[in-house]
């Protein structure tokens, strides 16, 4: 269990649209059971297009008159395609301890449990070619929990394997011909939802008498109650008593929210072990702590690709990096007059503002006693700046101008706020968070990246323009931060709901898709676009919200911070998982006010909850090893 170290005050630790409308709509989208129908069918149709788009712009045609019609324009959209190809191609080899479990996923049902990044990926990459090579006639599953992770391992797939790969990322009544196409696809890569929505309804064309492999990414949440993944356990594979295919679970964190206690209490781990086990009809494997080991003593240094940068990397109960507490108190916001100030902050009542948008103004109060006035004027003045009455249906003229006016009051006694507090109005938080990141980033050839995790989207919004426009300040002692970010964000796309229920022929639906289309392509752009910045190092600093804490591909970090305090070990464990490289550190953030709020998990549970879960996998290693002997 790695020790906590204390961080004393004496150690210091133009808006880019490209990030600004990564959305969270494709996760758990609030619908109504009237539009799942017509959300599904735009969205099925939209991953469709997006995925076999750069497919098509990328391939070379043998004939004059074709050739002779390509612009410019199609030839750079050619060209990035294919780089999008290229890096998405795995650029090593197999490792020994990769190879050994692949030959266990070969023989058994297995869920591998491996650290983010240690190349879990490339393991059902090989399980896939292997039994599609020995039996073509059956099909491959890959089932993720999210939309952005069935684009993500789509991606992946296609520019790794010579297979067909489709995607349905959407629980509706796909038309005839589309369900065709997903049932004849050699590799299908599907949300929980989608598949449990084709196998129940269309048993005619999906069947696991068609399936060979079954792939599930983020598998720990089949142990949990009724999520999709244990419901297409249970109804489909456990009722089949013809061939079953072959099981695969990949799993940085085979827990999901067990506390310490619980895990403390005897039986506590192994019995969701022993759920999680039994709703995949599979087993649990990790690397022995000597096949560890060794396996780290034999890594060379290459940590640039987000794929290759196993340096130094183990599993996640291994992981070797320092574990940081910094703490702060946010009771000195009381004794410097912030806290006293929220009173003087504009009275939403007193504004005609629509109903949605007080929602916004309540996060803008939260961010205020979070981070003082300083961060909340500078946001407010983009905020009204970028104000579009577009957002909501049926906002009147008359609210838009309320909520400008608000924003303009907000702005004016934040600054006067500001002239007024100590520190310029920042919060003790705010404070130790930038004294660590002068730390961690001063130097001209400082070359550390990394990912500051933060709870609200608001909080991450802010964070960016602040940074923004301190990158922007003429004062050289200002700090001087390459910030980005990627955060959950509300749908636009009930605007379009809202029209498609007024549209009458199959025409207007179609152009109301693809307007859906564009929207969407560029938001999973934008996804790829930060992260790409990210990798060439042309960022600093990357502010999230969770959308990146399971799943999504980041490249290797050199630190990583946890702003709000733990949540789940579960997050820990994956948050952790995000800083690869040789030295990284984890910061984790703690208010030291006795009466202030408390993180559901502290950095020293936390530690030990990890290392129990270590200490239970590597003793049923024992056992079983004894048992067989």
């Amino acid at each position: 269990m790695n020790a906590v170290e204390k961080v004393d005050g004496s150690i210091i630790a133009d808006d880019n649209d490209c990030s600004r409308d990564v959305e969270n709509f494709l996760f758990h989208p609030p619908f109504k059971d009237s539009e799942v129908e017509i959300v599904g069918e735009f969205l099925t149709k939209v991953v469709k297009r997006m995925l076999m788009a750069p497919i098509a712009t990328g391939t070379e045609t043998d004939t004059a008159e074709t050739s002779t019609a390509v612009n410019t324009d199609e030839e750079e959209e050619g060209c990035a395609a294919a780089m999008m190809r290229d890096e998405r191609k795995l650029q090593y080899s197999p490792r020994t301890y990769q190879m050994e479990l692949f030959e266990r996923a070969k023989n058994q049902n297995t869920i591998i449990h491996l650290g983010t990044g240690c190349g879990k990926t490339l393991i059902a990459i090989l399980s896939i070619r292997h039994f599609l090579e020995k039996d073509s006639t059956r099909q491959a599953l890959f089932i993720v929990p999210s939309v952005a992770l069935a684009v993500q391992h789509s991606r992946t797939l296609q520019a790794n394997l010579p297979y067909k790969v489709q995607t349905a990322c959407s629980i509706v009544h796909y038309s005839e011909q589309l369900r065709k196409e997903l049932a004849t696809a050699e590799v299908l890569v599907a949300t929980h939802g989608a598949i449990l929505d084709l196998y129940r309804h269309y048993g005619d064309l999906f069947h696991l008498k068609n399936v060979s492999l079954i792939v599930f990414d983020e598998c720990h949440y089949a142990g949990t109650g009724k999520h999709g993944q244990a419901l297409f356990m249970e109804e489909f594979y456990a009722r089949e008593r013809g061939l079953r295919p072959r099981v695969l679970g990949l799993t940085a964190s085979p827990i999901i929210n067990l506390s310490k206690k619980k895990l403390k209490a005897e039986g506590g781990l192994s019995s969701q072990v022993d759920e999680l086990e039994n709703k995949l009809d599979a087993e649990v494997v990790l690397l022995s702590s000597s096949k560890r080991s060794k396996e780290g003593n034999n890594d060379t240094d290459d940590d640039d690709s987000s794929y290759s940068s196993l340096t130094d990397l183990e599993d996640p109960l291994q992981q070797k990096i320092d574990e940081v507490l910094v703490e702060y108190d946010d009771s000195s916001n009381a004794s410097e007059g912030m806290i006293d100030s929220h009173c003087n902050l504009p009275n939403q009542e007193k504004f005609g503002i629509h109903k949605v948008r007080k929602k916004e103004i309540v996060q803008l109060v939260k961010l205020h006693e979070e981070l003082g006035p300083r961060v909340t004027e500078v946001y407010s003045r983009v905020l009204r700046n970028e104000l579009s009455r577009d957002r909501y249906d049926g906002e009147t003229d008359v609210q838009y101008k309320e909520m400008l006016r608000y924003l303009e009051e907000l702005c004016e006694q934040c600054s006067k706020q500001r002239r007024i507090c100590p520190n310029k109005g920042r919060t003790d938080k705010l404070m130790q968070l930038e004294k660590l990141l002068f730390n961690l980033l001063s130097g001209c050839s400082n070359e550390n990246v990394g990912i500051l995790f933060v709870e609200m989207r608001i909080t991450a919004l802010a964070l960016d323009v602040y940074f923004q426009q301190l990158l922007r300040d003429q004062d050289l002692t200002s700090l001087k931060i390459r910030s980005d970010k990627l955060v959950r964000k509300a749908t636009h796309l009930f605007k379009y709901l809202h029209r498609s229920h007024h549209v009458g022929n199959n025409c207007e639906k179609e152009d109301i898709m693809k307007e859906v289309e564009v929207e969407w392509r560029h938001q999973i752009d934008s996804i790829q676009k930060v992260l790409d910045r990210l990798r060439r190092k042309e960022t600093d600093l990357l502010i999230a919200t969770s959308i990146v804490e399971e799943g999504v591909d980041v490249p290797a970090c050199s630190f990583v911070i946890v702003f709000d305090g733990l949540k789940t070990i579960k997050g820990y464990i994956q948050m952790k998982g995000r800083a690869r490289q040789k030295k990284a550190k984890l910061f984790v953030f703690c208010n030291i006010n006795q009466h202030g709020t408390r993180p559901p998990v502290c950095l020293e549970d936390a530690q030990e909850a990890e290392s129990l879960v270590g200490e239970y996998f590597e003793s049923r290693k024992s056992r079983e090893k004894t048992s067989k002997a």
